[in-house]
């Protein structure tokens, strides 16, 4: 199959961003993951809007090996286990203090958790969406990016695709994507989210969805098993959620305040107010449990 019409408009969409902020930010990932260090990728709301004030900024930090990356060993053997490992910095510029959280991930565990023999969602499904780049170490690397969010794409529709209805738009399309892939994880998003980032980002989307029907991508063609494509997608769901309350747990144990940060986000998602007990910052894999059941019951994550 030639993919040079999702290629080409995936190399058009991939932008290169830099500014104060985000160099900054590259500075401190530089020098903590030095040689080991070959891409930055900025994504989120942030990267769209490029508003820092009162907000958290969302990188992925790949590297070559999580071997050359830590020389903290129990952070590699983590990495290795459960990608991504998360982390979170705080940065100083002209007076003001930047937040920034990232996560961790090598070029082999990227390529292996993209491709369309990967079971669960949590990096093609990102990698399917608007990205930017705001760290190479060599022009390769950036197209090395190229192919891995081409990749992402056409593993996502193939997943997608058997749980469309016969007719079916761009827009549906993307917004069943995501809202499936949201429910394969403890979401704090609002109802709304999967809408406001297809509308945030249609020009993509869209042009996505039309590069793919010039390579007569035949998966979205294909009317497979639903019923079967259904019990993979509840399988995922269960899966997923019990893999997000393992990353949330492994993040309490790679950055500091991790538990107050993840309070902080559920608040700031939802409203709702988590008061941090001295036994759950002392003891989070022991105490959480109840308080990540109570937000699950009342619908406050998903």
């Amino acid at each position: 199959m030639s993919d040079s019409a999702l290629h080409q408009h995936l190399s058009t969409s991939l932008k290169e961003v830099d500014d104060d902020v985000l160099a900054e930010i590259v500075k401190v990932f530089r020098k903590t993951y030095s040689d080991a260090l070959i891409a930055v990728v900025f994504y989120g709301s942030c990267m769209r809007t490029r508003k820092y004030d009162d907000a958290v900024l969302d990188f992925y930090v790949i590297v070559d090996s999580y071997r050359n990356a830590y020389k903290n060993r129990w952070h590699a053997f983590l990495n290795r286990l459960l990608p991504p490992n998360v982390y979170f910095e705080q940065v100083k510029l002209n007076g003001n203090e930047i937040q920034a959280k990232y996560a961790v991930v090598s070029r082999i565990d990227l390529s292996e958790k993209t491709a369309s023999s990967a079971f669960h969602p949590y990096f093609w499904a990102r990698f399917a969406q608007p990205i930017a780049v705001v760290h190479v170490s060599n022009p390769a690397v950036l197209q090395w990016l190229v192919t891995i969010q081409q990749q992402s794409v056409q593993t996502m529709i193939r997943k997608v695709g058997c749980m469309l209805e016969q007719e079916w738009t761009s827009k549906q399309l993307w917004i069943n994507a995501l809202q499936l892939t949201y429910r394969t994880e403890l979401r704090v998003e609002t109802k709304t989210r999967a809408e406001e980032i297809y509308a945030n980002n249609s020009d993509y989307f869209d042009g996505v969805t039309t590069a793919v029907f010039k390579e007569s991508f035949s998966e979205l063609d294909a009317r497979r098993n639903k019923t079967m494509c259904t019990l993979r997608w509840k399988f995922r769901n269960i899966v997923g959620k019990g893999l997000s309350v393992l990353r949330l747990l492994k993040a309490t144990a790679t950055f500091a305040n991790g538990i107050d940060y993840i309070a902080w986000k559920i608040h700031r998602h939802t409203g709702e107010s988590i008061q941090v007990s001295r036994r759950l910052r002392k003891y989070p894999w022991l105490f959480c449990w109840p308080l990540l059941w109570r937000l699950y019951r009342s619908n406050k994550i998903h």
